[in-house]
């Protein structure tokens, strides 16, 4: 069959408001992972991520009918369920019996819903895409049944019939590496300015799930189970990505990469060899002294971590799981070793005040975080925080094209759009604005490269 997989279109501006003109992109690698099972199974496989190669609607819908595939699957986040929509509704008009395909969060979080509100999905892939997919396209190869493919969502003489759950994959190993070659070029793909030193950088995983229980966290599709690939496997597909790419640093996109101790320091020790920079998210509660240090040795020069509020009570209203201290440590022992740390905020939790948000940006500035990303609470559909914001607020919109997480969609009680956008500009500016700030990062400076990464971020904190 000839498979073609699409990132649907979606503007920097969509994605990252103001912050659009340093907004990075990163391979899409769940579409990447299911065209390696694809190519695998022995299909046709084009991929065409049209947000890395800002490509409009008509300039897809050109492309799709010179390759004139059989298949079409797409990926949708909420906020980039409509842009899915106008594809899938082109791609019928373009011809009816292309099949098409949606997985993806959003789907997966709101599946009937979402097959109620487009009627040109013909399969929605519910939770983990890869046997499914697999087993999807076998079923329609050979005229199979499709009610017995589980994590399917479809149509069946228009009524919405959902096939049994898929279960979790058990064994990450038995996923082929992602198919990066279908990317156009890789070296497109970049993060944000501030979070890579070298290039060519790219992204992996290394695990999948997350047990903790943080609220606004949306699980529906790794679940909260953690499933670890063996540190051999990893291994293979750093040298891989060296091998190939030349890639000299990685983004390593896990949940808590350092979840698991032994694995984190076993995995260490295999990474010194071989002379790479990357980055990692954590949590505050799993990082000690000794795994720091390995980090370091590693090749780790940054570490993000999710402190979402300076005050204890909302720390434990979002189900958050860490104490002020705690993230008071974290920080302080990763600067220590030499390496930058990021923390990310959240501004108008349920119920959050003036004096909660201005405890959050005190604490913000008063811990030696080298970087801060603050963004306004969005309650996503189907997570914890979506049915306990109804209690502690009013929703102002609930419009999918507005969960980008820089608009107040959300209004605690007591709390205006006016206010929470102040508090937000306002966070930036006190945790940017800092002479002590300035110095401590002029001694990251190496060269001209550094030098333009730091006037991009420069430019965007002062359009504020």
């Amino acid at each position: 069959m000839k498979i073609l997989i699409i990132n649907p279109p979606i503007t920097g501006e969509e994605r990252y408001g103001k912050f659009s003109g340093v907004g990075g992109y990163s391979p899409p690698l769940g579409l990447c992972y299911i065209g390696a099972v694809l190519e695998k199974a022995g299909h046709e496989v084009k991929l065409i991520d049209a947000i890395a190669d800002e490509l409009t609607l008509e300039q897809l819908k050109s492309h799709i009918i010179s390759i004139s595939p059989d298949m079409i699957c797409a990926t949708a986040m909420t906020l980039s369920a409509y842009k899915a929509f106008a594809l899938f509704d082109a791609v019928k008009k373009i011809d009816k019996s292309i099949i098409t395909v949606l997985g993806g969060p959003h789907i997966s979080a709101l599946p009937e819903e979402t097959m109620e509100r487009c009627k040109h999905i013909d399969y929605g892939v519910v939770g983990e895409g890869e046997e499914t997919i697999f087993e999807l396209v076998d079923a329609l190869e050979k005229k199979k049944e499709i009610k017995y493919v589980k994590g399917l969502i479809y149509l069946e003489s228009g009524k919405i019939t959902k096939t049994a759950a898929r279960p979790l994959i058990k064994d990450l190993d038995s996923i082929p590496f992602p198919a990066r070659h279908l990317l156009r070029k890789l070296e497109r793909y970049h993060p944000t300015p501030q979070t890579y030193r070298k290039l060519p950088v790219t992204t992996m995983i290394t695990s999948r799930g997350c047990p903790y229980t943080c609220n606004f966290c949306d699980k529906s599709i790794f679940g909260v189970t953690p499933r670890l690939r063996s540190v051999d496997s990893v291994i293979s597909e750093v040298e891989h990505l060296i091998a190939k790419y030349k890639i000299k640093e990685i983004t390593f996109e896990d949940d808590t990469f350092s979840a698991n101790k032994k694995r984190t320091l076993e995995l260490c020790k295999r990474l010194e060899h071989y002379g790479i920079t990357f980055t990692i998210a954590s949590r505050v509660n799993v990082l000690d002294k000794e795994v720091i240090h390995a980090l370091k040795k590693a090749g780790c020069w940054q570490i993000a971590m999710g402190v979402e509020s300076g005050n204890q009570r909302i720390l434990d209203l979002i189900g958050k799981g860490i104490t002020i201290n705690q993230i008071k440590n974290a920080v302080t022992e990763t600067e220590k070793a030499g390496i930058q740390s990021k923390g990310f905020f959240m501004i108008g939790h349920p119920g959050e005040t003036e004096q909660t948000i201005n405890e959050t940006i005190n604490l913000a500035t008063s811990i030696p975080l080298s970087q801060a990303l603050f963004t306004l609470v969005t309650p996503y559909p189907s997570t914890p925080l979506f049915e306990q914001a109804k209690k502690y607020g009013t929703f102002r919109t609930t419009d999918w094209a507005d969960y980008g997480c820089w608009d107040a969609i959300f209004l605690p009680k007591g709390l205006s759009v006016k206010t929470l956008k102040k508090y937000h500009t306002l966070a930036y500016k006190k945790f940017y604005f800092r002479p002590s700030l300035a110095m401590r990062h002029l001694k990251y400076i190496k060269g001209l490269h550094d030098i333009k990464r730091y006037y991009l971020g420069a430019k965007a904190v002062l359009s504020l």
